[in-house]
């Protein structure tokens, strides 16, 4: 499978350049193969001036027949309260194109757990609503140890048609230790009717 093996290539390339610039940037690097494809799920974060927080996603996958997906998106946020952003964002696809989205997002950290939650919209007279949730849980088991959980929720909406476009939730459970996290996982994607999933595991790097 070259393609296969040109995407894992590129994966270790990506993280590789990310590692020495977490001294200006924030983020995180995850790896995940299961039954159906491998996911590259690159974050990163950075502060560009007071108050203004910069922030990419990029979600290349490949299927064990050489089916290469993407979804990316970019995002320009304004504190306006302790963990309250304003959100300028936009968002791409393959055949779709760039869909500029406007909204808001909220982080809490509370104990070993943290919480973030973001609404968007995308600007048009029909407009598609992204709700997005995510929690983690990460308790220390012991010096260098620590339990890691995390449950994360995408729906997209079109409240005037009242239909479910799209909706994803991704599961994690495992261990970290310094930078890293490993353990199961599972990604289910509901698309209309259908419904596929990819169980397997993954590796992440925070940096």
């Amino acid at each position: 499978m070259p393609l296969f093996k040109k995407f894992i290539s590129a994966a270790s390339v990506v993280v590789y350049l990310v590692l020495p610039q977490k001294v200006n940037a924030g983020g995180s690097a995850e790896l995940t193969g299961g039954n159906s494809n491998v996911t590259l799920d690159l974050k990163m974060d950075k502060e560009l001036a007071s108050k203004f927080q910069f922030f990419t996603r990029q979600l290349p996958s490949v299927s064990y027949d050489n089916e290469v997906s993407y979804f990316g998106l970019i995002s320009l946020g304004y504190n306006v309260w302790d963990g309250l952003n304003i959100l300028a964002q936009a968002q791409a696809t393959p055949g779709v194109g760039a869909a500029p989205r406007l909204g808001f997002e909220y982080f809490k950290q509370a104990g070993d757990f943290g919480l973030y939650g973001e609404a968007v919209s995308t600007v048009e007279e029909s407009p598609q609503i992204e709700l997005l949730a995510n929690i983690g849980y990460r308790p220390p088991l012991t010096k260098d140890l620590s339990l890691v959980a995390d449950v994360e929720a995408i729906t997209l909406l079109r409240l005037e048609k009242r239909t479910h476009d799209y909706s994803t939730q991704r599961l994690r459970l495992g261990l970290g230790t310094g930078q890293f996290e490993f353990g199961p996982a599972l990604n289910l994607e509901e698309v209309g009717q259908n419904l596929y999933y990819n169980v397997g595991g993954s590796v992440k790097i925070n940096f």
